[in-house]
């Protein structure tokens, strides 16, 4: 993973930590046990997400 995709996920876990009103570690541990949407859906697709 590169610094910028590196950065781009942690801005998402951020961002929908504080929309949900969970902690951080909560938001990554469902974006990447329970659905892995980190891995197979945000980091592919930075370029067209980051847009």
């Amino acid at each position: 993973m590169e610094t910028k995709e590196l950065e781009f996920s942690v801005f998402c876990i951020e961002s929908v930590s504080e929309k949900l009103g969970l902690d951080g570690e909560e938001v990554y541990r469902l974006l990447t046990e329970q659905s892995k949407i980190l891995e197979e859906y945000i980091i592919p697709n930075y370029d067209i997400l980051h847009t």
